[in-house]
């Protein structure tokens, strides 16, 4: 083929190009065109970056705060069992003082048992050593 039959045949396909070529770029506007409208903006990136940054900021803050809580509780669960420790010994000891005072009085129940018996024993004693006081400074006396 040549002269004006591969002139047609290379018009028509520069044509058949052309048509080809205009559907594509056809093609990819629409397709940039969705592709736009898919994908976000540099400035809806930027805003929820920052916005992203904020909530971190945010959690981060929260944290901190909640460290400082978790600190406090800390030390006051310390202090509370401290002070529980410092009231089971106070306890211990009471305990042992209310033992010594049963003691105390069981001794001190004995001791006046030991005591009235004394006295019952020196009843007579008492009786004795006195009539012969008696006796004794009536020695000398007239009688009359």
């Amino acid at each position: 083929m040549t002269g004006p039959e591969a002139e047609s045949w290379i018009g028509i396909s520069l044509k058949i190009l052309e048509f080809v070529g205009c559907l594509i770029g056809a093609a990819g506007g629409v397709i940039m065109l969705l592709a736009r409208k898919t994908f976000a903006s540099i400035e809806d990136v930027e805003s929820r970056f920052e916005k992203h940054q904020e909530e971190h900021e945010e959690l981060d803050g929260r944290l901190a705060a909640g460290d400082n809580r978790f600190t406090a509780l800390t030390a006051a669960i310390e202090a509370v069992k401290l002070a529980a420790e410092q009231a089971r010994h106070a306890a211990e000891q009471a305990s042992q003082a209310a033992g010594k005072v049963n003691s105390v009085e069981v001794s001190i129940a004995r001791l006046s048992g030991d005591i009235k018996a004394l006295d019952a024993a020196l009843k007579p004693v008492e009786r004795f050593t006195m009539t012969m006081v008696e006796g004794h400074m009536h020695i000398g006396e007239k009688t009359p």
